[in-house]
This record gives structure tokens, C-alpha cells and sequence, in this order.
């Protein structure tokens, strides 16, 4: 009887300290913040967020091939795919303030392309889930540039419940103006060091449950990793980034955001999202996660090279098997070119993890890919 009593009383603490906690829950924020720098040998932004106190990494931003309107979509739909599977490419879409709270011009053709994938991909996911919850989004940048991150922001119509544009010297006390009355601010903060010193004030200004991302806002050129931050409720300072979908430290992908950012503000993340919420390993420095940005670098300087040694290898494939074969062999070897054009994407990946030279490299890519091909016919 006497453990019965115990048993009981303690449910009933608990059920008591549920609502207090769910609270709690209620009231945190959350701040994505994109930062315009311009890119330094050795990413000076790693060591500027990690004395912060932020946990660091780097994030992927699109894939298939980077536009970086692409990027700011994936963060709203929580979920991409190849920008080379989509039947159009990018279409223009850029933030209007002539409707109240604001609205993205071209969002219709975004929302088409999106439909047109049969992915079930859904741009404006994250803004509207939130806004189901009773959640509030807002969106602050500064005038004079194009501001494509405000697409982050808008719900599955295109549409910003408010939406704000300043100048240079009024950004930072407008930002934390409409931080405190948002649960998730998304920013595009002013370059470099303005930048900088507007997220310092937003982080003095930080309550102890709230959550803050910051990325490299995505600049235009070639593909880039995205120096990122993440300074979470109750982690100590300091670690790098994970996430399930790269499941390697130092490296999270765009799509995880919106299930970061929804979990932080206790509201269920849909089913249509892909993305996997961003962790934190304990350990690790900027050096660490550099090391994951220079073998990337290797990896897509090596990207052309594979995919000629694997076209090469398929014609001497094709080639042996007409011979030996004759169109029996053709047809063998069209088989094991398309199993291993779907196994080509997996064994990308081995080479970030055993770092072989280059010829190894190629190899690895077009005999293995083949070899796979050849298993599963």
C-alpha cells in the first residue's frame, strides 16, 4: 500500500508540473537569422560564431546543382530534391510589401514547379504550420537588397503575416522590437560586421528557452557549404552540428531547419517534411569542421573526372558484351548501366569517409557502381 501511495503522489507531481512545463514550452522563440558575408580562406565566420558560443558546423545548402532561392524554398518546405529533377528551373520570386504584412511575387510558379515534381514537396510548409499552431511568424531585412530570404517566412500561399524592411541604423532595435512580439523571427541581418553586431544585440536580448540559427546567407556563384550556428535552450556553449540527415558532425542540411525550428516551439512536425531535427555533439572545434569543408572541395573538384570514368567504363562494358554476346549482351549491359546509375549516388559517399586519392577515387565510383550494377541484375 505504502509503494501505492508513493506511485500515486508521484503521478501526481507529475501531472501537476505538466502544464507549468508545457508552459514553458509555449513561450519560447525562435530567431533564424542569415548573415551576408563575404567568403575568407579558412572561414573566419566558424571561429566569429564559435566565440559566441554557438555549436558550429556547416550546412548543405541545395543539391543537384545551387541556386540560392532554391535553398531559402528548401528551408520553407522542409524537404528537396535534385534541383536537375525539377521540370523548370527557379523561378523569380522576390518579396513585395505593397500587401499587408507582405507577400512573394512569382509564388505561384514556385508552387506549380513544386507540384509539377509529384515529390510532394510543399513550399511555405514551415510559416504554415506554425501559423495552424497559433504560432506567429515575422520578417526583417534591410532595405535595398533583394531580401529572397524572406521566402523562408511566407506560408503555403505566399503570404507574410508582417514583414518589415529598414534601414542600415534602424535595423537592430526594429529587429528586437519585432522579436519580442514573434515566435519565430527570420532575418536577413546586414553584412559583415553590422551584421555581427545586430546579432550580438539579439543574442543579449535571447531568453533562456529561446533558439538561434544563423547561416552564411546563401551568395550567389558556385556551390557552397554555409558556415551555421546553433545556440540551443540548456546546452552548454560550444560543439558542433549533426543532423540525421548527413549523420556526420559538422554537417546539417537546409531541410533540417524547419524540423529545428518547429520542435523548438513545441509544435508537431508534418508528415511532408523530410528534413531531421539539427543535434549537437558535445565535442569538437572550427578546425574539426573545416576539415569537413576542404574534403568537400575535393570531392566536387572530383565530381567531373568520376562521371567520365564511369561513362568510360560503360562503353568498354557495352563494347565487351556486343562481342562476346550480341544484342543479348546489349541487353545485359543495359541492365547493369541502369542498376548502377542508381547505385552511382550511394558510393558518392564512401569517399567522404575513406578520403582515397583520386584515381582510387574514380575507380571506387565507375567499377563499383558497375560491379553493384552487375550483382543486382
Amino acid at each position: 500500500m505504502r509503494a501505492l501511495a508513493v506511485a500515486l503522489l508521484a503521478l501526481g507531481a507529475l501531472a501537476a508540473a505538466s502544464p507549468a512545463a508545457a508552459e514553458d514550452r509555449v513561450a519560447d522563440r525562435a530567431l533564424l537569422a542569415f548573415l551576408p558575408t563575404e567568403p575568407a580562406p579558412k572561414r573566419p565566420l566558424l571561429d566569429k560564431l564559435a566565440r559566441r558560443g554557438f555549436a558550429i558546423g556547416l550546412t548543405s545548402p541545395t543539391v543537384g546543382g545551387y541556386r540560392p532561392r532554391q535553398m531559402v524554398l528548401d528551408v520553407s518546405q522542409g524537404s528537396r530534391i535534385s534541383t536537375r529533377a525539377y521540370a523548370e528551373s527557379v523561378p523569380q520570386l522576390a518579396l513585395r510589401t505593397d500587401f499587408p504584412g507582405g507577400r512573394i511575387g512569382g509564388w505561384g510558379d514556385a508552387v506549380t514547379r513544386a507540384e509539377d515534381s509529384s515529390n510532394g514537396l510543399v513550399p511555405g510548409l514551415l510559416a504554415s504550420t506554425l501559423e495552424r499552431a497559433g504560432r506567429s511568424v515575422s520578417y526583417i531585412g534591410v532595405a535595398g537588397v533583394e531580401n529572397e530570404e524572406a521566402i523562408a517566412a511566407a506560408n503555403r500561399r505566399g503570404l507574410l503575416r508582417r514583414a518589415e524592411l529598414t534601414t542600415l541604423g534602424t535595423f537592430t532595435e526594429r529587429a528586437l522590437g519585432l522579436w519580442g512580439s514573434s515566435d519565430l523571427l527570420v532575418a536577413r541581418l546586414p553584412g559583415d560586421r553590422d551584421g555581427l553586431a545586430a546579432l550580438d544585440a539579439l543574442m543579449r536580448a535571447r531568453r533562456p528557452n529561446d533558439l538561434v540559427l544563423v547561416v552564411r546567407a546563401p551568395p550567389t556563384g558556385r556551390l557552397r557549404l554555409l558556415e551555421t550556428g546553433l545556440a540551443e535552450p540548456g546546452a552548454p556553449p560550444g560543439g558542433r552540428l549533426r543532423s540525421g540527415t548527413t549523420r556526420r558532425a559538422g554537417l546539417v542540411a537546409a531541410t533540417d531547419y524547419a524540423p529545428t525550428l518547429l520542435d523548438a516551439l513545441a509544435v508537431p512536425v508534418p508528415d511532408e517534411v523530410e528534413g531531421r531535427e539539427i543535434e549537437r555533439v558535445p565535442e569538437g572545434s572550427a578546425d574539426d569542421v573545416r576539415a569537413v569543408s576542404d574534403r568537400f572541395e575535393i570531392v566536387v573538384t572530383r565530381r567531373g573526372p568520376a562521371i567520365r570514368g564511369w561513362l568510360g567504363a560503360v562503353l568498354i562494358l557495352l563494347g565487351v558484351l556486343a562481342l562476346a554476346r550480341g544484342r543479348r549482351g546489349l541487353r545485359l549491359g543495359a541492365r547493369i548501366v541502369s542498376l548502377s546509375a542508381l547505385w552511382l549516388p550511394a558510393l558518392g559517399l564512401l569517399p567522404s569517409v575513406l578520403a582515397p586519392g583520386r584515381t582510387a577515387e574514380v575507380l571506387l565510383l565507375a567499377l563499383g557502381s558497375l560491379a553493384l550494377g552487375a550483382v543486382t541484375d
